[in-house]
């Protein structure tokens, strides 16, 4: 990992990195020269051939353990992972990393960390669903896959000024509410 690395965004898939590169660059208003930079990614989709959210559980704990050696050197280190709650759902996909955490034996994420854990129920549709300004329900799992990227970045700007302004349109879906106390932990 170079010293310049800002922010290491564990992800499933495209659509994860796309959305947290536009999160990111809106929230902090970066320039792409910048973001380029700053911003390391490690989407497993472009290295395995299974399931996608368990190549994230298992390489979630060696994460964390690098975050933190990182972090000896560099305090303005940040860990972002997406992981889809799929039908499991966001609360059990999270206590899923902590069990890999578990089983790896790596103390599990601390609140003083500047990590953030992200678990769209079922999935990053979802939430991009609820950006373009429909009223979701996180047990419905059918929301549309593909959306451009122009769209993209209009939904989450969208989500950035809520965010910010710890103002999510109501009714919010939860596993988003949770995502925006957990992006707070990162300290922008």
């Amino acid at each position: 990992m170079s010293r310049d690395v800002r922010v290491v965004i564990l992800c499933e898939d495209d659509q994860h990195e796309q959305f947290a590169r536009t999160f990111l660059r809106e929230y902090l208003r970066w320039s792409r020269r910048q973001e380029r930079r700053f911003v390391e990614i490690r989407n497993v989709s472009r290295s395995v051939l299974g399931s996608a959210d368990n190549a994230v559980r298992q390489r979630y704990p060696d994460e964390l353990q690098l975050y933190r050696i990182g972090c000896k050197k560099q305090s303005d280190l940040r860990l972002i992972v997406i992981i889809d709650g799929d039908k499991q759902g966001a609360e059990a996909r999270l206590h899923s990393l902590d069990k890999s955490c578990k089983s790896k034996n790596v103390s599990l994420k601390k609140n003083s960390e500047k990590i953030a854990l992200l678990a769209p129920t079922w999935n990053i549709e979802t939430w991009l669903a609820y950006f373009k300004g429909e009223t979701v329900d996180e047990t419905r799992k059918n929301y549309p896959k593909s959306i451009s990227s122009e769209d993209l970045q209009l939904r989450v700007e969208a989500l950035t000024r809520m965010c910010r302004n710890n103002n999510l349109r109501q009714p919010a879906p939860p596993s988003l509410v949770a995502a925006c106390e957990e992006f707070k932990r990162l300290g922008y």
